[in-house]
This record gives structure tokens, sequence and C-alpha cells, in this order.
């Protein structure tokens, strides 16, 4: 699975903040950290168009498997867990070798 399986990193937002102390003159000093809601909001709308691809095709995944494999994709939050989940499942373990006798 390459780029388009990994989901868009989106920032932990962190409040406006000011922090309001007395510096070494004994002047009151207010600092204002400003947050990062901008970069936030700017992450999620950048983020937006892979998530709706995504879940599209969690969406195609779950309608195609049988309600016998239905365990192996419902609780997956992206399409990708969801295709390694089915393979894994049903991969034969001797696949490999299957191919190399094959050859």
């Amino acid at each position: 699975m390459g780029d388009e399986a990994t989901p868009p990193q989106i920032p932990a937002p962190f409040p406006v903040r000011i922090i309001r102390g007395v510096d070494s003159n004994g002047t009151h000093v207010e600092i204002h950290s400003p947050g990062n809601q901008a970069a936030v909001n700017a992450a999620k709308a950048a983020a937006a168009p892979w998530h709706k691809k995504n879940n599209q095709a969690l969406d195609f995944i779950t309608n195609a498997v049988g309600d016998n494999l239905l365990y192996l994709v419902k609780r997956a939050n992206y399409a990708a867990e969801a295709w390694a989940s089915l393979r894994t499942a049903l991969q034969p373990s001797n696949s490999i070798q299957v191919l190399a006798i094959k050859q």
C-alpha cells in the first residue's frame, strides 16, 4: 500500500492562551500564544478529498463482502485497514511457496 493509503496528518489543535505574570522588574506582563486553529482548519480542508475517496472505497469494500466476512472490515476506519484485514484472513499461508513451486 502506498502513500494514497496513508491518511493525511491533521495537527492536534491547541487553543489561544494568555499567560500573565510579573517580570523581574515587578511589571505585569501578558504573553499571547496564538494557537493553531487556522492550521488545523487548513489541514482538514486539504484532507477532505482524501477522506471522501477513502469513505467511498471503504463503502465499496464493505458492500462487496458477504455477511460472513463483514466482521473483518466493520471496525476499519480506513479502506487500507479493511483491505489488509481481508488479505490477512483470506490469503493462504503458503501462497508464496505455491508461487515458487509453479515457477
